[in-house]
């Protein structure tokens, strides 16, 4: 029961709240150090689009009877921590909870913030959401003063056109323009210089997509130094959503022509959509080829073809490596006779497959017109470490009424705000 706890704690699911609320974990130091050291590192799949999990966490100790012990732990690493600690957003959420509870004095969480922005400066810094939510006015007030006592030359740009407070405003009851009229009725030297900063106009470029041809991009792969890692990006961008169809026929007819190492580089772009040539082609291709690298950019490149052919070859090479291409080209031609093998291939998949394959799971129609759609949305649901793609999982499971009042209890607690707002539907 407790690696129960512990894996459902870091895929944020409301499962260790109720086995706190029912008694069926019981404290230890165990348990203990499993809720320490989830506060001090986020251990979400994607912390930074996911953001922080202080308010789950905590509402989590609201049930421990030990909490106090975590508590003293956290405050420990809360006063010596620092901008190298990758837990600190987290850390310093979940201290000013323990200050608005009178359980931490709370002017050590503005000495924290002091500490940051003597390393760092910035308008979104770590620390300055946790305390507009803990002294509301008072804390803008205190905000605007200090940047406008401490911003210099060098750190100028990182203020102007924008407040710290606009994103914000909403959490503290007020509009951007209310709180910068109440700012100036401060009469205030360093406010009233924060308040110029940010109105101070930034120059505006407008951004350019970059523009490609199918000559460029042969150019351009053809050179000796090869393209940047951005430049990478760019070209995959424009052959999925800008290339014209003469563009992509170009690339094809150059690709069948070219010598190995262009072969390589081109094949890399057609991750999505499909290359003008008989598949056949590339299943030689791969078969000629041992290099581990080219044969997994010619799976990606096989995946786009409809042709029922793609799914005979990889069944016939499946190995870990082409796990994930072969369940995106068995959701593409899902018919009843693969339902074992489906469900054969998910229970192999770890959370970044998973993760992976779960977009083209909630968009095949066929899979969904088959009753054991639920049951796969189920599967992906149970190993979902993403919080923000398990809502999207939930929210098919409505829809789809594939959902029990045993897991409607579990999404009031997750760690989601969205996903639990979805508990709602069930009135």
């Amino acid at each position: 029961m407790i690696t129960v706890f512990e894996q459902e704690l870091e895929k944020g699911t409301g499962v260790p709240y109720l086995l706190l609320k029912k008694g069926c974990i019981q404290p230890s130091a165990q348990i203990e150090e499993i809720l320490y050291a989830n506060i001090i590192e986020n251990k979400a799949y994607d912390p930074q689009c996911e953001g922080s999990r202080t308010e789950y966490l905590y509402a989590l100790l609201e049930l421990y009877p030990h909490r106090e012990k975590i508590d003293k732990r956290v405050i420990a690493y809360f006063n010596t921590m620092d901008d190298r600690d990758w837990g600190d957003l987290q850390v310093f959420g979940f201290v000013r909870k323990l200050a608005e509870s009178k359980r931490f004095d709370k002017t050590e969480l503005y000495k924290k913030f002091e500490q940051y922005a003597e390393e760092d400066m910035y308008r979104g810094m770590i620390g300055l959401h946790d305390l507009l939510l803990l002294d509301k006015y008072e804390a803008v007030v205190y905000l605007a003063r200090y940047f406008g006592t401490h911003i210099t030359e060098d750190n100028k740009e990182e203020f102007i056109d924008s407040t710290f407070y606009d994103i914000y405003a909403e959490d503290i009851g007020y509009t951007e323009e209310e709180l910068t009229d109440k700012l100036r009725n401060e009469h205030d030297a360093a406010i009233d210089r924060y308040i110029a900063i940010t109105q101070t106009k930034r120059k505006k470029h407008a951004r350019k997509r970059k523009e490609y041809t199918a000559d460029g991009v042969i150019t351009l792969l053809k050179k000796q130094n090869p393209p940047t890692r951005m430049e990478k990006i760019w070209l995959r961008v424009w052959v999925r959503k800008h290339a014209s169809e003469a563009d992509i026929q170009k690339l094809s007819n150059v690709f069948l022509e070219a010598a190995l190492p262009l072969k390589k580089k081109l094949i890399r772009l057609f991750d999505e959509r499909q290359i003008k040539i008989p598949a056949q082609v590339l299943f030689d291709i791969f078969e000629a080829t041992e290099n581990q690298s080219f044969r997994h950019d010619i799976i990606q490149a096989i995946v786009p073809f409809n042709d029922p052919a793609v799914y005979d070859f990889l069944k016939d090479r499946y190995d870990d490596n082409t796990r994930n291409a072969f369940i995106k080209v068995c959701l593409k031609y899902y018919a009843e006779n693969k339902k074992a093998v489906l469900f054969n291939l998910l229970e192999l998949c770890t959370i970044f497959d998973i993760h992976e394959i779960q977009d083209d799971v909630l968009k095949s129609e066929k899979l969904a017109e088959d009753s054991v759609f639920g049951d796969i949305l189920r599967i992906l649901y149970r190993n979902m470490k993403c919080s923000l793609c398990r809502n999207r999982i939930v929210e098919k499971m409505i829809e789809r009424h594939c959902i029990d009042g045993n897991l409607y209890e579990e999404i009031q607690y997750d760690v989601d705000p969205d996903t639990r707002a979805l508990a709602d539907k069930r009135h």
